[in-house]
């Protein structure tokens, strides 16, 4: 999806992107390493100043990949309307993503962590998992669903025309309907 019209010839791990790629390309579906789940060891809620009985929701990934304001917006929704409910953002920190919108009643509810090596362990301790938005992979989401935690993902737009900044691959990765949402 980065390729520049001189190339010759290059490779894709998403078909959909197939169609603006300035040159020939070929599709080589992406492949994923699930995680060694016996080296998984879920941190304590506590750790996060998150109650034990909180339902905990996720998200992971580059601090890009947070912020768009509808994103933000859409978990505000979600916190206000289960009180206890508790959004984990695994990759980015406070400081690199603009929440001043965000109701006054969620904001201790919603913790950044910042990058981390031990985002599987944090992960771990979610009762559901979210892909980030408005771009997002799947990695994530395969991550936990090796886990058994159920993960939700946003459909992606195919009458688009095409930029990496705005797209979710999620579809081509894991081809189940039933998690994906507009």
């Amino acid at each position: 999806q980065f390729a520049p019209a001189h190339l010759d010839f290059c490779i894709t791990g998403t078909p959909f992107a197939q169609m603006d790629i300035p040159v020939d390309c070929e599709w080589v579906p992406a492949a994923y390493s699930l995680p060694d789940l016996a080296s998984v060891t879920p941190l304590r809620r506590h750790d996060f100043a998150i109650p034990d009985g909180a339902f905990v929701i996720a998200s992971s990934g580059r601090h890009v990949k947070f912020r768009a304001p509808e994103f933000w917006r859409g978990v505000s929704d979600i916190l206000c309307a289960l009180p206890d409910a508790h959004f984990v953002a695994i990759g980015v920190a406070a400081d690199q993503v603009d929440l001043a919108e965000l109701s006054s009643a969620v904001a201790d509810r919603i913790h950044c962590t910042g990058w981390r090596a031990d985002n599987l362990n944090i992960v771990a301790m979610a009762n559901a998992v979210l892909d980030t938005y408005p771009t997002g992979g799947g990695y994530a989401l395969t991550e936990a669903m090796a886990m058994g935690i159920p993960a939700m993902a946003f459909r992606n737009d195919h009458t688009r025309r095409f930029d990496q900044a705005t797209w979710s691959p999620i579809e081509e990765t894991i081809a189940i309907p039933d998690i994906l949402f507009p």
